[in-house]
């Protein structure tokens, strides 16, 4: 999936209520599906002036890199490198 649709999926579902399901794939998590309800996507630049879009998610089901119990706040990456 095409980053800009990824953009307009989480988009979508942050004015519908309604949760996602996606496969997270960035170095050094753990890969497979995940489960959660998207509240904000946002726009920053990193201290290596990496321009990125992330997203809050509640995650409530998948894998995970930690040992936290869901339901769980986290932010992921939606693109950039």
């Amino acid at each position: 999936m095409n980053q800009s649709k990824n953009i307009d999926t989480i988009s979508l579902a942050i004015k519908q209520h309604r949760p996602i399901e996606f496969e997270y794939v960035y170095e050094g998590d753990a890969i497979g599906k995940r489960t959660g309800n998207p509240h904000a996507i946002f726009w920053d630049t990193t201290k290596e002036s990496v321009d990125r879009v992330y997203t809050h998610i509640v995650q409530t089901s998948g894998v995970s890199s930690t040992i936290k119990k869901f339901p769980e706040w986290r932010t992921f990456i939606v693109t950039g490198k």
